[in-house]
């Protein structure tokens, strides 16, 4: 008895197989573009968390700030004029303020500054 062809390769089996094999790697490509969307998704809102919580440690930040200088602008009245105690709080913020700038530059200069492209690792 002669060996005979399976069924779909006589009635275009082949064909159907090859056009099968297309649209499972067309549904694999769709769905790796739905999982990269679902994956920028995740990170944008992970960023705007995390930027909501640095925009309130700001706001906090700078309160305490504030009310540290208004105690020392009060303890200062004792001593000295009005005028000299707000002139000594804007001293005490200038120099802060440039101390940090200088910190900053300091490790941009030297590359130690996180770059916003640069990977992340430990995912």
């Amino acid at each position: 008895m002669p060996h005979e062809a399976p069924h779909e390769l006589r009635s275009g089996g082949l064909s159907q197989a090859v056009l099968r094999v297309i649209d499972a790697g067309h549904h694999v490509v769709l769905d790796r573009i739905d999982l990269a969307a679902l994956d920028a998704q995740r990170l944008a809102v992970r960023a705007l968390s995390a930027a909501v919580f640095l925009t309130a440690a700001a706001v906090c930040l700078t309160g305490a700030w504030f009310a540290l200088l208004a105690v020392g602008v009060v303890v200062a009245l004792a001593y000295v004029s009005l005028a000299c105690a707000l002139g000594m709080a804007a001293g005490a913020s200038l120099a802060v303020g440039a101390a940090l700038i200088a910190v900053a530059v300091r490790h941009q200069r030297a590359g130690n500054a996180p770059s916003p492209a640069a990977p992340q690792s430990g995912r």
